[in-house]
């Protein structure tokens, strides 16, 4: 049976070299989620100090509130995200998002495409939401953390987890796919055609 991250982590303040295998889990989870807040380079250099940091407090670390490492890594990565969207002077109403555009040669994945398209509207659909409803959605959504983890993290109950992700589902919703408006003298057509 493996070990677990907090076994790892105990273990490796002994012996430093084990931290590895936390980098081998979850460096990849760690990387998309700083890319996808700051872009390609800027979260290639936070998912790196991600781990430095993590390496640094790894004394710190308490596997009794979660079986993995992957929440304190990624609250470690929000922090730092934070951190240099603040020294870069970043407006705060309007948080870069990276979307990454993964298509097989092949067959090009139109979702993708639409998508990377949208982040001009998506960028502006964020910026209309408030700070705490906007880091705990993209704490969900871009950390693929559970709301138990992100509630951890942000320091509220799972039940303002909820309703800030509702809240922030809600809104995005609205304003990237507002209702169709039908002319009242018209039957809408179906997609039949």
């Amino acid at each position: 049976m493996a070990p677990t991250d907090a076994q790892i982590i105990q273990g490796s303040i002994e012996k430093p070299a084990l931290f590895e295998g936390i980098f081998d889990r979850h460096y990849e989870i760690v990387r998309a989620y700083a890319q996808r807040r700051l872009g390609m380079d800027d979260g290639e250099e936070i998912a790196a100090a991600t781990f430095e940091q993590a390496f640094m407090q790894r004394s710190r670390f308490d596997g009794r509130t979660s079986a993995t490492a992957r929440p304190w890594l990624i609250g470690i990565t929000n922090n730092l995200v934070r951190s240099h969207l603040r020294h870069a002077g970043v407006e705060r109403r309007h948080p870069p998002v990276s979307i990454a555009l993964t298509m097989p040669e092949s067959e090009p994945n139109l979702d993708a495409i639409d998508a990377q398209r949208r982040i001009p509207d998506i960028n502006a659909a964020l910026s209309e939401l408030s700070d705490q409803d906007r880091e705990t959605f993209l704490l969900v959504v871009l950390g693929e953390l559970s709301y138990a983890d992100v509630a951890g993290i942000v320091g509220v109950p799972v039940g303002t987890v909820r309703s800030r992700v509702n809240r922030a589902r809600g809104v995005l919703r609205e304003l990237l796919f507002p209702p169709k408006t039908i002319n009242p003298g018209k039957q809408e057509r179906g997609n039949l055609e």
